[in-house]
C-alpha cells in the first residue's frame, strides 16, 4: 500500500503509515487515483479548476479587426507614402506634366502640399494601426479620421485642380468610386467599432 500523504510503501495489511503516521485504510488507495488526475490538468475532488486566461476580446468576432491591423493600415501607408512621391515629381500627370505645370504654375504648388498631406497621411495610418493593436480607446477613432481624411483629400485636390484649371474631368469616375468606397468603408467601420467599444478601454 502507498501512503498518498507522503508516498512511503507499506504492507496491505499495514493501518498506519510508518512514515508520517497518517492513517490508512482500503479506500486511501482509491483516493489517490481519485486525486492523481489532478496532475494531468483535472482537480482533484475539492480543488478547483485553474481560471481561465482572460479573452481581451470578449467574445467577439474580430475578423475585421484584424484585417485592418495586419493588412489595411499597413497597406494604406505603403500606398500613401508611394501617392506622396507622385505629387512631389508630379508624375500623377503622367507625360503631360511639363505641358500641365506650364500652362498652369500653380498646380506644382498644389502637388507639393499634397505630397506633404500623403506623407502625414501614411503616418497617421501607422499610428492607427498601433493604436487599434493596443486596443486603445482612441483606436476607433483614429480609424474613422483615416477614413474620413482620405475622402477630405480626395475632393480637396479635384477641387483645386479645378479651381486653377477650370477642367471639370478632375472629377472623373474613379475619384467619384474612391469618394464613395472610403464613404461605405467609414460607416461600416462606425457600426462595427461601436458594437465592440467596450474592447477599447486602454
Amino acid at each position: 500500500m502507498t501512503c498518498p500523504y507522503c508516498g512511503t510503501e507499506s504492507p496491505e495489511s499495514t493501518t498506519v503509515c510508518p512514515a508520517c503516521g497518517a492513517a490508512l485504510s482500503a479506500a486511501q488507495p482509491a483516493q489517490a487515483s481519485l486525486e492523481q488526475p489532478a496532475q494531468n490538468g483535472t482537480p482533484a475532488p475539492g480543488q478547483a479548476f485553474p481560471a481561465p486566461e482572460s479573452d481581451p476580446y470578449k467574445g467577439h468576432s474580430m475578423g475585421w479587426f484584424k484585417f485592418h491591423i495586419y493588412f489595411a493600415l499597413f497597406a494604406s501607408a505603403i500606398v500613401n507614402g508611394l501617392s506622396s512621391l507622385s505629387y512631389f515629381t508630379g508624375t500623377i500627370f503622367g507625360a503631360g506634366r511639363d505641358d500641365v505645370y506650364r500652362a498652369f504654375p500653380a498646380v506644382p504648388i498644389i502637388c507639393v502640399v499634397m505630397g506633404f498631406l500623403m506623407l502625414g497621411f501614411a503616418v497617421l495610418a501607422i499610428i492607427t494601426r498601433f493604436s487599434l493593436a493596443a486596443l486603445e480607446k482612441k483606436g476607433p477613432l483614429l480609424l474613422y479620421i483615416v477614413y474620413g481624411v482620405e475622402i477630405v483629400f480626395s475632393l480637396l485636390f479635384a477641387l483645386a485642380l479645378y479651381l486653377v484649371t477650370g477642367v471639370a474631368e478632375v472629377f472623373d469616375p474613379s475619384l467619384i468610386f474612391s469618394v464613395v468606397l472610403n464613404l461605405v468603408f467609414l460607416i461600416v467601420n462606425i457600426v462595427y467599432f461601436t458594437k465592440r467599444k467596450d474592447i477599447f478601454v486602454n
